[in-house]
């Protein structure tokens, strides 16, 4: 993320499609303003990519835009309420004349706006977002009771929204459904042991983060235990990645040597070395894609006592086990 040169412009949307055909407004200014200067980067004709961001309410998504795009802030925006946009550039990895788009949506508020939202095709999942989308989920670890639900209701939006566009582009003799699942499974490794198991490829890339991992490393062992679990088991049968993020808030002061061990969290440096792999993979699969091999090295880690790290396809049904319970 390094390279990225990130611009953001924000306004609020409606619930209403604003890029219903003959709509003119801010959002297809924005759009047409990109487009604009894709062509004269010599990049006309070259989908730009979407980024979705949702999930809880006071979850850190707003929060996380920021830190992906301003990597170098510590102060906290104020919370998004409805929708909010925004969008990142990046010079192009082999011509540096051109620079790659990507469309930045955070989704918030009540339920019933959220599935207003994501009914809206032109919004959420069209047929000119799903090749490039990427969609974060944003769970709150602090609140262990809402994590399963946000989660669930979320991949079920994910699925809803995906197969009622891929519908229509299947009516339409397009085989790019075909090849979108394709390439999900080819991400996850064809030859992984779960390959031929209960593995849901919905052809769009999915992140979960679990946010305020700071505020729930001191919870009880055993609800840590069934957490971890959990998120490992339903981001894996998705085909999604999952991180637990902590220190979005810029961090607090450092603790004493004495209270520090192998295991703990304390430190701010390892909130921000997390955050840090979070942002370049999540800046990969928005600027490469997920089927382009990522070029750093992204340690997996399941210990249910540190923070979890699991890019696509890196983990097993086998050593996942059957969770038990949900996130209460």
């Amino acid at each position: 993320m390094h390279k990225v040169a990130a611009s953001a412009a924000t306004q609020r949307a409606v619930v209403d499609s604003p890029f219903a055909a003959g709509q003119k407004n801010i959002w297809t200014q924005i759009l047409d303003q990109n487009k604009e200067a894709a062509k004269k980067s010599g990049d006309a004709g070259r989908p730009d990519a979407v980024l979705f961001v949702v999930g809880s309410r006071g979850s850190g998504k707003t929060t996380l835009v920021s830190r992906f795009l301003y990597p170098d802030k510590a102060d906290v925006p104020k919370p998004t309420e409805g929708m909010e946009y925004n969008y990142a550039r990046k010079t192009h990895a082999t011509n540096i004349e051109r620079k790659d788009v990507a469309h930045i949506w955070e989704i918030s508020g009540t339920r019933q706006f959220a599935d207003e939202a994501t009914e809206q095709e032109n919004i959420f999942m069209g047929m000119r977002q799903v090749t490039t989308a990427v969609v974060l989920i944003v769970v709150d670890l602090s609140k262990p009771h809402e994590v399963l639900p946000t989660l669930e209701y979320w991949l079920s939006r994910v699925k809803a929204r995906t197969d009622a566009t891929f519908g229509k582009l299947e009516k339409r003799g397009s085989k790019l459904p075909e090849q979108l699942r394709a390439r999900s499974k080819k991400v996850f490794g064809a030859t992984h042991e779960d390959s031929a198991g209960p593995i849901a490829h919905s052809g769009v890339t999915v992140v979960i983060a679990a946010t305020k991992y700071d505020a729930f490393k001191s919870a009880d062992t055993e609800l840590k235990k069934v957490m971890s679990r959990t998120l490992r088991f339903l981001a894996h049968t998705n085909a999604a990645a999952l991180f637990y993020l902590g220190g979005l808030r810029g961090g607090s002061p450092s603790a004493s040597a004495a209270n520090l061990d192998a295991a703990s969290t304390d430190d701010p440096a390892t909130d921000r070395a997390a955050l840090n792999q979070f942002r370049a993979y999540l800046n990969h699969l928005i600027f490469t894609g997920a089927d382009k091999k990522f070029p750093a090295r992204l340690n997996l880690e399941t210990d249910h006592l540190k923070p979890i790290l699991c890019p696509i396809g890196s983990d097993r049904l086998q050593a996942i086990g059957v969770p038990r319970g949900g996130g209460g």
